[in-house]
């Protein structure tokens, strides 16, 4: 009997784990459907740029926590480029969080990162995502880097020839040197596509979640921000029309008290 008990007590602890890991599991799979992703494409540099939204107490662990699972990844994956935290306002603290990632990291880092506040009480605002063909972009620059070193060749081989007029000699040294200052360019435009596809920049916004009436973006909050900015428009309103109607009352009030005063003098003349 006893073992019989234990039996069904290990059954049950076993039963509980996985449904433990399934509900875990179920979690994550609804936090990768809601959070936006695009899987990393050959020749296409990406940047993701994240805003959340959690209880003020928790945003500096949110951060802290997201931080750690970058430095998890190691240097080589991901590195921390920029952190910033403002807790002047305990109520509304806000903070940012910058990082450099492995292109194909980055899809599921950010989906990870959403069910991190979902476990903090937190939720994903937004999110966007933009990519550029840098594919294309090293194309045209291998294309017209190979163009300026055949015209370079061909510029040596007429600078050595014999005989050579002094005003054309000087053409070509001239434009010989524009074609290596754009030279110079383009490798640093060849080296900047290769860095975009090389790391993916994320970027972490954070910001008080609503938790009473007056917090954050509650609805009462969002209505006293409303109210105000309308009444700061109306008296700012009243103002433009007191600054730019009151010269013309007083010219309108100058001239009648001056056409009262020419007629109380005309009719004491008459009398």
């Amino acid at each position: 009997m006893r073992r019989l008990l234990m039996l069904v007590a290990i059954a049950l602890a076993g039963c509980n784990k996985v449904e433990s890991n399934t509900a875990g599991e179920a979690l994550e799979d609804r936090v990768a459907i809601a959070t936006p992703g695009v899987r990393a494409v050959a020749g296409r540099s990406f940047s993701y740029d994240y805003s959340f939204a959690a209880p003020a107490a928790q945003i500096a662990a949110a951060q802290e926590r997201h931080a750690q699972a970058c430095e998890a990844l190691g240097p080589d994956q991901c590195v921390v480029t920029s952190m910033t935290l403002d807790n002047g306002k305990p109520q509304a603290p806000r903070a940012t969080l910058d990082l450099a990632i492995a292109p194909q990291l980055a899809r599921g880092f950010g989906s990870k990162a959403s069910a991190t506040l979902g476990q903090l009480g937190g939720r994903l605002l937004s999110a966007r995502i933009e990519s550029e063909d840098q594919q294309s972009r090293l194309t045209d620059l291998a294309a017209a880097q190979e163009s300026q070193r055949a015209e370079l060749a061909e510029i040596a081989r007429r600078l050595a020839q014999p005989g050579l007029p002094a005003r054309e000699r000087v053409e070509l040294q001239q434009r010989a040197q524009n074609l290596r200052a754009n030279g110079r360019e383009q490798a640093v435009a060849t080296r900047s596509a290769r860095a975009q596809l090389a790391v993916t920049p994320m970027h972490f916004d954070y910001r008080p979640l609503a938790t009473g009436w007056f917090d954050g973006d509650s609805p009462l909050a969002n209505g006293y921000a409303i109210g105000r900015d309308s009444l700061s428009a109306l008296l700012a309103l009243m103002l433009l029309l007191v600054a730019g109607g009151l010269p013309w009352v007083l010219v309108a009030a100058a001239l009648f008290l001056a056409w009262r005063w020419g007629r109380r003098r005309l009719n004491a003349a008459l009398a």
